[in-house]
């Protein structure tokens, strides 16, 4: 696992990995997706190949997969995202029999897979020693926009 906090340290881990299959996650909302369309293309640039997934997740993915596909973004997890990622690792990116995706299929088709299975977050630890990483308290999930 790594954190990339720039587009350049980004890309600079997905050529770290080489050949190996690498998973990069986004989290977003919606005010933040054209700017992040474009660093995933500057990423893609400098970075790329049939090894790397680039999943979207958060509010922005949820309400628009198809926009967010379009904006070239490999899959998009769509509603609670935590059992959806932890099946996708297992599966080493596979999406086949994942909930919680929407993608599009070799021939241009978009794929949805239904819902997404909901964990509780009490499964998850509000913070990552090992990793020096704290998430912010989480008290109410969905849109801080007050999206209908």
């Amino acid at each position: 696992m790594r954190f990339g906090e720039t587009v350049e340290e980004t890309a600079r881990h997905i050529r770290e990995a080489g050949d190996v299959r690498t998973l990069v996650l986004w989290s977003f909302y919606s005010p933040d997706a054209a700017a992040l369309a474009e660093e995933l293309k500057q990423i893609r640039q400098w970075a790329d190949g049939p090894n790397v997934t680039h999943l979207a997740g958060g509010v922005h993915a949820t309400a628009e997969p198809v926009q967010t596909l379009d904006a070239g973004w490999d899959m998009a997890a769509i509603g609670e995202g935590e059992s959806t990622l932890l099946s996708l690792v297992d599966a080493k990116g596979d999406p086949a029999g994942i909930t919680g995706l929407a993608y599009r299929d070799t021939t241009g088709n978009l794929i949805r897979t239904g819902k997404a299975k909901q964990r509780d977050l009490n499964d998850f630890p509000g913070f990552a020693l090992k990793w020096d990483k704290f998430n912010a308290l989480e008290i109410t999930r969905g849109c801080i926009y007050a999206c209908p």
